[in-house]
């Protein structure tokens, strides 16, 4: 073998020799329980010790039941709406099982611009309503486009009725897609759904099970484009394909004659021997030595540039050490001592895969956990965020807070002034209240009572002090922000308790003025320190503001117009 080209071990021959293959694409043949799912195993399992990175697609075809069951994970299946009309017409012909190149033109009008197979099926429906308009009743031309609705609806039905995965997901190294029980055109349109995203990566092995249905060689079928493309691709793009059937020459001969390895097993069938045999190079192995191949046995047909080798060899099978498999190609060992071998190491490999199963589930309910808790996270962060916006709104700017600091100190200083006014209106209260006392003492005689004397009373006279408070007067307009707010309160508008936000929306309404928050704010605080208005803290921030209740015979609202008018 050219030491040029990556290569690894499959079996060993009759001479107890190793046999290579050079790591490429793979043909495995041969009859139904000759061994080819477990050469398929073998080729995956050696090229994934080569290339521990690569990742593993498995397309589970066979209708009579899962060859690939246990093998690697089963994944969502993924299929993309595809409107090409090549496509859709190879799919409908795979499910009709006739040819409808005769329909071909008016599929291909229906295509143009659809992107989904419901959109084709209404173009049709549309492109018939148009051909009864101008043409004939029962025409050729409406009865081929009613034919193809009823095709396409058919088919439509069939491929919406699958539960199906729109994202692309292979989580896993050795990822299965089961599409064993769906119809032939969802298998179709799921392999050429897979094939047609992996042709535009790398490190990717395509295992293509019954060949004869995906790439046959004598028809046409919805995903055959993509797997010739595949098996093109060549070592360059990190593209390797496996395609295994019943019969070497069931499959399409472009996808043959890219394969380098050529595995092939034995053959029941008189005439299925003679078609592998004419296949093999050179005319070395005759029908009757295909016939009387064991199981597990087969001959290599390995290519190399320049160089053809034919090898027949016995298939080792992953987890079988060289040892056992000279002892079965001595004889030493029989093929039912294998399989019983290759039964318990498979059972080892199941419990195995259960606890990577339950350790993954585990995982995946964390996942779900954790995103339950961020959504969570996410709807508080953005009821803060709302509140910040809100409160930043309501929020007065700098200048208006300097203004209410300024203001706060100005109602400082005349509070310090007020106290100290009361002060000196104490010092007076006592002065005159000994004045008082003094005055009566003096005007009252302190004459000593005996028997014979006549007790005279006088009364005092009490000095009245009649004190009067100057009440201040405030004097507003309509067209300045305090007279407004009075005109509202006089209009009993304040009777409830309102908030700034209130406030302002309602001076829009009443006078068409907006003033800012803050100047409001002041306003009202200036309303509350004259009595006039009463405030508290709301539960939500800020401050609630109303008239109170004697304040509101004070405010005296005068008509100038109509004063002067009178």
């Amino acid at each position: 073998m050219t030491k040029a080209f990556e290569t690894f071990l499959i079996g060993l021959d009759e001479k107890e020799k190793a046999v290579f293959l050079p790591r490429f694409h793979t043909l495995v043949a041969g009859a139904s329980g000759t061994g080819k799912t477990e050469a398929d195993r073998k080729i995956i399992a050696e090229i994934l010790k080569a290339i521990p990175d690569l990742k593993v697609v498995v397309f589970d075809v066979k209708e009579t039941g899962r060859d690939w069951e246990g093998f690697g994970h089963d994944v969502p299946i993924y299929v993309k709406t595809a409107t090409d009309v090549r496509f859709l017409r190879d799919l409908i012909e795979t499910s009709e099982g006739r040819k409808i190149d005769w329909f071909l033109y008016e599929l291909s009008i229906a295509t143009e611009k659809a992107e989904t197979w419901r959109e084709v099926l209404a173009n049709l429906e549309r492109r018939l309503e148009e051909t009864k308009k101008r043409y004939p009743k029962g025409s050729i031309r409406e009865e081929k486009i009613g034919i193809l609705i009823l095709y396409m609806k058919a088919l439509v039905k069939d491929l919406e009725s699958v539960r199906i995965s729109r994202e692309l997901v292979l989580p896993h190294q050795i990822n299965v897609v089961a599409v064993n029980r769906e119809s032939q055109a969802f298998k179709e349109l799921a392999v050429y759904s897979y094939v047609s995203e992996i042709l535009d990566k790398q490190k990717y092995l395509v295992v293509i099970d019954e060949g004869s249905l995906l790439a046959p060689r004598e028809r046409g079928t919805g995903c055959k484009r993509v797997i010739r493309r595949l098996f093109k691709a060549g070592r360059a793009a990190e593209l390797y394909g496996i395609v295994s059937d019943q019969e070497i020459t069931g499959i399409d001969e472009s996808v043959r004659r890219q394969c380098w390895n050529w595995i092939l097993g034995m053959q029941t069938e008189v005439a299925a021997q003679k078609r592998t045999a004419d296949q093999i190079p050179g005319k070395s192995v005759k029908p009757d030595q295909i016939a009387t191949l064991g199981v597990g046995w087969f001959y290599a047909v390995i290519r190399t540039p320049g160089k053809t080798e034919i090898k027949k060899f016995y298939l080792l099978p992953e987890g079988i050490p060289i040892e056992t498999g000279k002892m079965l190609v001595r004889g030493e060992l029989s093929i039912e001592e294998m399989m019983e071998k290759i039964a318990e190491l498979r059972m080892k490999k199941v419990d195995e895969d259960l606890v990577y199963k339950e350790r993954c589930e585990n995982l995946e309910r964390r996942m779900e956990e954790m995103k339950t808790e961020m959504s969570k996270l996410r709807e508080q962060r953005d009821e803060f965020k709302n509140l910040c916006e809100k409160l930043k709104a309501e929020m007065p700017d700098k200048v208006e807070l300097q203004n209410m600091k300024n203001e706060l100190e100005r109602t400082r200083e005349n509070l310090v002034d007020a106290q100290r006014k009361l002060m000196r209106y104490s010092s007076l209260e006592s002065f005159l209240t000994d004045f008082v006392r003094d005055a009566v003492k003096e005007a009252v005689p302190q004459v000593s009572p005996t028997a014979s004397e006549v007790s005279v009373n006088v009364q005092s006279t009490v000095t009245d002090f009649n004190v009067t408070r100057l009440r201040e007067t405030l004097s507003a307009t309509d067209k300045d922000l305090q007279g407004q707010v009075l005109l509202l309160a006089a209009e009993g508008w304040f009777k409830e308790k309102r908030r700034i936000s209130q406030v302002r929306d309602e001076l829009r309404r009443a006078f068409n003025t907006s003033p800012r928050p803050g100047t409001i704010e002041k306003t009202l605080a200036e309303l509350v320190a004259k009595g006039i208005l009463e405030r508290e803290k709301a539960s939500q921030g800020g401050w609630l503001y109303w008239l109170k209740p004697e304040a509101e015979k004070l405010i005296k609202v005068k008509n100038t117009l109509t004063d002067e008018a009178k």
